[in-house]
C-alpha cells in the first residue's frame, strides 16, 4: 500500500512536470537496511535490504532518471543498483568525509541542481545527509531520520526557481 501510494505521488509529480518544461526532479533516499555488526566497515544489504532496493527500482523505473549520484559507501551504491540494472543510468560517486559532510552535502546538492537542471536525478544518501539535500535544494527543512528508518524518499521538483517537496515512503 505504501509502495502504491509512493508511486502513485510520483506518478503525479512526473505528470504534473511535464507540463512545466524545464523541472528538474530529484528523488532523495537514504540507502536500505545494511549489515550492522560493528566490526564491518563497508557493510552489505541485508535480505531486508535487498528487497527495499528492488521496491525503489520499481518506484523509480519509470521516472527517467538520468543519473544516480551515491557516497563511497558500498551501501549506497547497492541500493541504487537495482534500478541502474533496470534502466542502464550512470553512477555518480562522490565520496563524503565525516568531518566537512554537511558542507560536502549542501556543495554538491547546489553542483546537481546546476548541472543537471531540467534531468531527473536519484540521490542515495544517508540518514544524515538526506535531510541536508532536501534543505539545500529546497530550502524546506525536513524531520531527522532514525537510525532503523530506510523507507522515506523525498521528491523535491525546482522549476522556475521555485522547489516543492514530496516526502513519501516506499
Amino acid at each position: 500500500m505504501i509502495r502504491n501510494l509512493a508511486l502513485f505521488l510520483l506518478t503525479l509529480l512526473f505528470a504534473a512536470s511535464l507540463h512545466a518544461g524545464d523541472a528538474t526532479t530529484i528523488l532523495i533516499v537514504r540507502h536500505a537496511e545494511a549489515d550492522q555488526t560493528p566490526e564491518v566497515k563497508d557493510p552489505a544489504l541485508t535480505a531486508a535490504g535487498q528487497k527495499r532496493a528492488e521496491a525503489l527500482a520499481e518506484v523509480a523505473r519509470n521516472a527517467n532518471v538520468g543519473v544516480v549520484y551515491t557516497t563511497q559507501f558500498r551501501r549506497t551504491k547497492d541500493t541504487a543498483a537495482p534500478l541502474r540494472k533496470l534502466v542502464e543510468i550512470p553512477l555518480a560517486e562522490s565520496p563524503v568525509a565525516r568531518e566537512t559532510i554537511a558542507q560536502q552535502t549542501t556543495d554538491l546538492a547546489q553542483r546537481i541542481a546546476k548541472q543537471h537542471a531540467g534531468q531527473t536525478v536519484l540521490i542515495v544518501g544517508h540518514s544524515n545527509t538526506v535531510p541536508i539535500f532536501v534543505e539545500a535544494l529546497s530550502g524546506v527543512k525536513v524531520p531527522a531520520i532514525a537510525h532503523e528508518e530506510h523507507d522515506r524518499i523525498y521528491i523535491v521538483v525546482i522549476d522556475d526557481g521555485k522547489a516543492r517537496v514530496i516526502a513519501a515512503k516506499y
